[in-house]
């Protein structure tokens, strides 16, 4: 589930985000390295989970008397791999949250570049997006509690509630949440796709060209239209401005 809000948020800031604030300065992370950037530390945490995991299960199943003590260790070895691979998930979740809810305050500097002449419909989905990996972030932190605390006075182990409450319930409402506002039915199509071009850049408005600007053109190839025509419908400094004329 933290991948899907990595992959998903970092779509919606290129769908929203114009080229020139697409770096480090106004994301903290540029944008085409966001995703990978959050998705590979979410890999690295889930194997080493799996690794203590394994580590785990391979002294569960030693019976031999002789080696209760090795067994012992073995276990206890395992549970602070798993816990460790637990606290780096919790800690970058966290982190691409607070990043998430800081693009959200930034991108109001480009309001005009927003799509759809400035719909908040994707605000609600990146909403979504945080207060998705925020339930991920308090399962985890659950989980830590759950491998953490002693065995033997451990009400979270010893009770059934807690694992729908704290584990189950948390994943049920980020299912609900991304149903209800769902990316891909209101994201363009383009920014969907697994063979999405990241160095594209969306074109500028197109001009309807005159005669008149069009052989400006051809006298000043290297202007583009827009500074042609910003030059040409400038007011000039020795003609009168109406209303102001004595």
């Amino acid at each position: 589930m933290a991948a899907a809000c990595y992959m998903a948020f970092g779509r919606i800031i290129y769908w929203v985000t114009p080229d020139i604030h697409r770096g480090f300065r106004s994301l903290w992370v540029p944008a085409r390295f966001l995703a990978p950037f959050f998705v590979l530390f979410d890999v690295v945490a889930f194997c080493i989970q799996l690794l203590g995991l394994v580590l785990i299960l391979s002294k569960t199943s030693t019976s031999k008397p002789e080696h209760e003590n090795q067994k012992g260790n073995g276990m206890a070895q395992g549970i602070e791999i798993l816990c460790l691979g637990l606290i780096i998930q919790a800690v970058v979740v966290g982190a691409f949250a607070l990043l998430a809810a800081r693009f959200l305050i930034v991108s109001r500097q480009w309001r005009y570049a927003w799509p759809e002449g400035g719909s908040p419909t994707w605000r609600s989905m990146a909403w979504i997006i945080i207060l998705a990996s925020i339930l991920v972030m308090f399962r985890t932190l659950f989980r830590i509690l759950e491998f953490t605390l002693s065995s033997s006075q451990n009400y979270l182990t010893h009770h059934e509630w807690p694992l729908y409450a704290f584990d189950a319930l948390p994943i049920l409402l980020v299912l609900t949440s991304f149903n209800s506002i769902h990316p891909g039915r209101y994201m363009p199509k383009a920014y969907i796709t697994l063979n999405h071009n990241f160095k594209h850049v969306p074109k500028e408005p197109e001009f309807k060209s005159t005669p008149s600007i069009r052989m400006e053109e051809e006298q000043y190839p290297s202007y583009p239209l827009a500074a042609v025509t910003a030059q040409r419908y400038a007011p000039s400094p020795l003609r009168p401005v109406i209303g102001n004329s004595f």
